[in-house]
């Protein structure tokens, strides 16, 4: 990500950081899950080649090892962050 100014408004850059966290989260979670499942399934050198397909500049594998290894290190501290939310989430109607 590059810096730049987000806006002349307060708290715009901390609600675009916090937005775009939203979306890499739930990007790293769906991978997460789809290479489990494939694992699971024993084909995740095929998920990998079609995910290729579409996706080619991606190292599929390689980015799925980071982002499991990432969510395991992340689990433990979860359900504080989950039952104590930033309080910018109740301005933006957010409610976890």
């Amino acid at each position: 990500m590059q810096g730049t100014i987000a806006s002349d408004q307060v708290g715009a850059a901390a609600a675009l950081k916090m937005i775009r966290s939203v979306m890499i989260k739930g990007i790293e979670a769906l991978t997460a899950e789809c290479f489990l499942a494939a694992h699971r399934a024993g084909i995740v050198e095929e998920v990998a080649a079609s995910l290729k397909n579409n996706y080619p500049g991606i190292d599929w594998p390689r980015s799925s090892n980071t982002i499991s290894n990432a969510w395991r290190a992340m689990a433990s501290d979860a359900p504080t962050r989950w039952r104590n939310p930033p309080p910018r989430c109740a301005s933006l109607a957010w409610s976890p």
